[in-house]
């Protein structure tokens, strides 16, 4: 089996299928694919298999491996409570590829991510969940809108936009959307509806 690589280190663009083996690949859950392009960073829960493998080669392995036996005391219900802050790690000079916009993007773990929920990795997008936002702003890590509200109502602002027949149109803002809407930065997705 071949892949098509992005750059031809063989023959025709082709990749032999053992290079997908060298470079670990950790498969994610979300419930949103349409949010792909808002993908900032990457969580893995502290039991996900990967993670011993990845703390290895991370820049802070001690304190990744503190925040592991620390959440290992909590349940689960503790853990996915609503009203708990959630808290994680970020395996330092560990990065992933977003796959929709090939960006490099860091790699944490969390105790709001579940082994037993999805595949125990999410590609968080705070932009548009909840619990993401929560851990973004608490992290200072990056919120990317890829989903933009669809306009309630188009309207004239003033006489002159009467007067030339230009309505605007007017929209819910909100740092979270989790609704649908119309895709923004989302590559050749951008336009279309979510």
């Amino acid at each position: 089996m071949e892949k098509a690589g992005a750059r031809p280190h063989f023959t025709d663009g082709k990749e032999p299928v053992i290079l997908e083996n060298l470079v670990p690949a950790v498969r994610v859950f979300t419930t949103r694919p349409d949010t792909i392009f808002g993908a900032t960073y990457l969580v893995l829960a502290p039991e996900h298999p990967i993670v011993k493998e990845l703390t290895k080669k991370s820049e802070n392995k001690d304190a990744v491996l503190r925040y592991i036996v620390a959440v290992k005391k909590e349940t689960e219900i503790e853990r996915t409570a609503l009203d708990k802050e959630k808290t994680g790690v970020e395996l330092k000079g560990v990065k992933v590829i977003n796959p929709a916009t090939k960006e490099k993007i860091p790699v944490w773990i969390a105790d709001y991510v579940l082994s037993t929920y999805g595949t125990g990795a999410i590609m968080a997008v705070p932009a548009h969940d909840e619990r993401d936002f929560e851990f973004a702003k608490k992290y200072k890590l990056p919120i990317k809108k890829v989903v933009s509200p669809k306009p309630l109502i188009s309207v004239f602002r003033n006489a002159e936009d009467i007067a030339m027949g230009v309505k605007s149109d007017l929209r819910i803002e909100s740092d979270c959307w989790m609704g649908d809407g119309e895709l923004t930065n989302s590559g050749q997705f951008s336009g279309m509806d979510s």
